[in-house]
């Protein structure tokens, strides 16, 4: 770790009482100084991409009720070899993803109602070609964009069911021997009145998407959170419990803009992932890569009432924004009962 020498940002305490405060923090730096992303403007779409997901080298989306794919090449993605290979196994999926273990294909499409249902495709071990609906125990809500962890025991995805909290929230259930257990809504910490999409798990970390900042204007953020509360963090994803209790971070520019920004693939041999960008409602959406690792700047600090009482202040707010713009707020947090506070932020 390295101190900074330099930052960009303006730290504002606004601290709910009457009197003087002061701020004392303590700062640590990753090594990672810069992001690379390039707009992928030569992978055309007829309209609105539903998300994207990445296996065997390709990135895959669904535009205009097909499935698509494009090969990757050093985080770049090619536009003359854009398929729609996996047809021949299901020409109506709609999502794809590969269990990490079982190397088996998951997949999601419509049944007739408009429903979207999880679908498991394999080879047996005569050679044969099954594809199965996947168990889940007592739910037969709909099931969008599911994503495990890296060992394949857990299960994460968007539905709209009774459970839920408005709109789609994201649920977890556990692989069992039967199939997977009853889901779980990842609670309030995650899932707002709103519609919470998109969830892909990268390490320790489950990216979602959801306009819960944005009610009334349908604009999409992408947001961040560990899988395991910090005090549990060690090692693989959400092998300890609980998950859905860490704090979450919305992503800072390039990730998320003024636009609407949803879907996150990550293509770990390029260290890149791809999200996507919708302009407006009428324009065509736009896929982005962005290379370069999601490291980022945490500062640790405490906000007290005055140099002598040295008594921390809870539920004080902790704005971030940019020197020049102070009254743009970048990032926010509150403190703790002990006036202490952790504000991620990205590199440089």
């Amino acid at each position: 770790m390295n101190k900074i020498s330099t930052v960009r940002f303006l730290a504002i305490v606004v601290a709910l009482f009457l009197g003087s405060s002061f701020l004392k923090a303590q700062t640590s730096l990753d090594t990672n100084r810069f992001w690379k992303v390039t707009s992928m403007s030569h992978i055309r779409t007829t309209g609105n991409i539903s998300n994207v997901s990445f296996l065997d080298g390709r990135l895959y989306f669904s535009n205009a009720g097909v499935l698509f794919s494009a090969p990757s090449r050093d985080g770049v993605l090619g536009n003359a070899d854009v398929d729609t290979a996996l047809m021949a196994i299901d020409p109506d999926m709609t999502y794809v993803v590969r269990h990490p273990v079982s190397k088996h294909l998951y997949f999601t499409k419509l049944n007739k109602k408009g429903r979207s249902q999880l679908f498991e495709y394999f080879v047996d071990p005569k050679g044969r070609k099954k594809i199965v609906k996947v168990k889940i125990e007592n739910y037969a809500a709909p099931i969008v964009h599911p994503t495990f962890n890296s060992d394949g025991t857990i299960m994460v995805f968007s539905s709209n069911n009774e459970l839920g909290f408005g709109g789609y929230d994201l649920f977890w259930c556990k692989k069992t021997e039967t199939g997977w257990s009853m889901p779980e809504n990842l609670g309030r910490n995650i899932n707002a009145e709103s519609n919470e999409y998109s969830p892909v798990i990268n390490g320790d970390y489950l990216y979602f998407s959801s306009n819960r900042h944005n009610i009334g204007t349908n604009d999409y953020d992408i947001f961040a959170t560990r899988l395991v509360s910090l005090s549990n963090v060690s090692g693989d994803t959400v092998t300890a419990f609980p998950i859905g209790r860490s704090k979450i971070q919305r992503l800072p520019s390039p990730i998320n803009s003024s636009l609407n920004d949803f879907g996150m693939a990550f293509d770990s041999r390029s260290n890149t992932c791809y999200f996507v960008t919708r302009p407006d409602p009428t324009a065509n959406d736009m896929v982005f890569g962005m290379q370069g690792p999601m490291n980022c700047v945490l500062y640790k600090g405490r906000v007290e009432r005055s140099e002598g009482e040295q008594s921390g202040i809870p539920g004080a707010r902790i704005q971030v924004s940019w020197v020049e713009n102070p009254h743009h707020v970048l990032f926010n947090c509150v403190t703790d009962h002990d006036g202490c506070y952790n504000l991620i932020l990205p590199p440089d």
